[in-house]
Formats: structure tokens, C-alpha cells, sequence
């Protein structure tokens, strides 16, 4: 069994966020992540990233029961091809303060929760009114 996990920077604590300039001015936000992977356990997880940054915050480990699909991928690509959000450095986007704490309850609302193709799309229409309202 595979999962998708979904983590935040700055995002340790639920409250934390940068500033970073942006077009349009001065924006606060967090960066986030989807990946794929065979680890169970979001310790785990978040450890592979505190070597580098400590402020890492893994807020959802949803299981993919199917194995042809990778449910992190399949929402990366969302975000590029249907939200034309593209990544700020590496695979890590950008969303601003109130869009990230939105983002972060659906992601927590879907915790532990199993997906596949077939039941997908209602969470990726979740993240596109979380990162676009």
C-alpha cells in the first residue's frame, strides 16, 4: 500500500507563516507539499525533512489502496494544470495565510482516509475551493 502526505513550511505550529514578496506585494503564507511514499507514519515523514528545516508540519497521510496510482502525484498535477498554480521552488508550492488554513482543514478532514481514481476528484474539488475562495 502506498500514501500521499501533505506537509506545510512553516507549519510546526498551525499559527506560523513567512512573508514572501511575490507580483503582488508582500504576501503571507506557507509553502506545501504533496509526495508519494511507503511510509506509514507521519514521524517518519517529517523526520526525513527536519535534517534541513525543523519547521515542518505534516498535517494528513492518506492511503492509496491502488497500486497503479499515486494519489500526490495525480494532485500535483491538479494544481499545475487545472489550478495553473506552479511550483516555487522544487515541488513546493505557495498559498497564502487564510488559503493554507483552509487547505490544511481539508487535508485534515481526509487524514488517514484511503483514495483511488475512482474517488479522487471530490477531494481535488476540496483542494481547488481551499486554495481559490
Amino acid at each position: 500500500m502506498k500514501y500521499t502526505y501533505f506537509i506545510t513550511t512553516p507549519g510546526y505550529s498551525p499559527n506560523s507563516y513567512i512573508a514572501r514578496q511575490t507580483t503582488a506585494g508582500r504576501v503571507n503564507g506557507s509553502y506545501f507539499k504533496f509526495g508519494d511514499t511507503n511510509h506509514v507514519n507521519k514521524l517518519d515523514i517529517r523526520n526525513g525533512y527536519t535534517t534541513h528545516n525543523p519547521d515542518i508540519g505534516v498535517f494528513a497521510l492518506l492511503r492509496n489502496d491502488a497500486t497503479d496510482f499515486n494519489l500526490g502525484t495525480a494532485i500535483k498535477a491538479f494544481l499545475r494544470e487545472e489550478l495553473k498554480l506552479e511550483p516555487v521552488s522544487g515541488e513546493w508550492f505557495f498559498a497564502d495565510f487564510e488559503a493554507i488554513k483552509q487547505l490544511r482543514k481539508v487535508m485534515r478532514e481526509n487524514d488517514e482516509l484511503a483514495f483511488d481514481v475512482h474517488n479522487a476528484g471530490e477531494l481535488l474539488d476540496s483542494i481547488k475551493t481551499a486554495l481559490t475562495s
